[in-house]
């Protein structure tokens, strides 16, 4: 899950470098956030149907995915590539922002 926190800050520079325009620097971000909108309800309902292994899973394997995309995005220096891997990362910085819900569920309270 790190690689998708790693994203806010190395989309924003390579943004800036490949398009020269800072206005632009925050768009990927704004895809990564979009994506993790997008797949809130539906990645609930999954993770009630089927558990959430399965979510947590699909979840890590399309951050990997985006992870590639983002890659190939600044090896080949482009924009298009870079909002694209930050997109595909939103299901998984959604799901990673639901993992302090299930910690609490094993706390016991007792030390």
């Amino acid at each position: 899950m790190s690689g998708v926190f790693i994203n806010i800050s190395t989309t924003t520079i390579a943004t800036t470098d490949f398009t020269g325009n800072a206005y632009l620097a925050t768009i990927p971000i704004g895809a990564q956030l979009l994506g993790a909108a997008a797949c809130l309800v539906p990645l609930g309902r999954l993770a009630q149907s089927r558990g959430r292994r399965s979510v947590y899973i699909g979840a890590a394997l399309m951050a990997a995915a985006g992870s590639a995309v983002l890659v190939a995005g600044a090896v080949r220096r482009q924009f298009g590539l870079l909002v694209l891997g930050a997109l595909m990362q939103g299901p998984s910085f959604a799901v990673a922002n639901g993992f302090r819900f299930v910690a609490a569920e094993f706390f016991t309270g007792e030390r």
